[in-house]
């Protein structure tokens, strides 16, 4: 089974398909819960739409902070419902990461406790993306580009403790010396990257 297309039960014992071509209808073994296919397969299509919007000159133009929000609520009516879009698919992702970016950039555009609640919701959304990345990628130390730009970009920001800092730190350093043969990102790809 593709994790891009799973989605589990609220009650986290069996897990639907959100595969083309599985059934329209299926329904927890465990608890009863019904999982309606065309529900999810629109609110992925919700989370591809503000994934789409993104990417326009007029959403660079908006409060980053009241963005952030937009952005959240879209992802919570997307994952929240009776029948979400499967939560590891790269558009859901995708869209999890937007409101982490948005929140970051409203946090250095912020002061005070709004600046600090803007850094708290960055660190909680990047953190959320960076684990479906991974669960993506397996059991592997392998990690594609995105993942280890989003690490160095969670290193920019604030983390709740020192610990978690050195967490994130040592986990891009390993990643590093297993891709590149050297403890930081070559510049050559930050570059390229940005």
């Amino acid at each position: 089974n593709d994790p891009q297309f799973a989605v589990p039960c609220k009650c986290g014992k069996p897990i639907f398909s959100a595969v083309v071509g599985s059934a329209e209808r299926q329904k927890c073994s465990s608890c009863g819960v019904k999982f309606e296919l065309q529900e999810s397969m629109r609110h992925l299509k919700e989370a591809e739409q503000a994934n789409t919007f993104m990417l326009k000159p007029e959403a660079i133009r908006r409060n980053h902070r009241e963005k952030a929000k937009l952005l959240e609520s879209m992802l919570q009516s997307a994952t929240m419902s009776a029948s979400p879009a499967p939560p590891l698919h790269p558009q859901v992702l995708q869209l999890v990461n937007n409101v982490a970016n948005c929140y970051y950039y409203a946090a250095l555009a912020g002061a005070g406790k709004e600046k600090d609640e803007s850094m708290a919701s960055f660190y909680r959304h990047k953190q959320r993306f960076m684990e479906g990345l991974g669960l993506n990628h397996g059991d592997t130390n392998q990690r594609d580009i995105q993942y280890i730009m989003s690490l160095r970009r969670m290193l920019m920001g604030k983390f709740p403790s020192a610990a978690d800092r050195l967490q994130c730190e040592g986990h891009l350093f390993d990643i590093c010396m297993t891709h590149f043969g050297e403890p930081l990102i070559p510049a050559s790809i930050i570059d390229a990257c940005a």
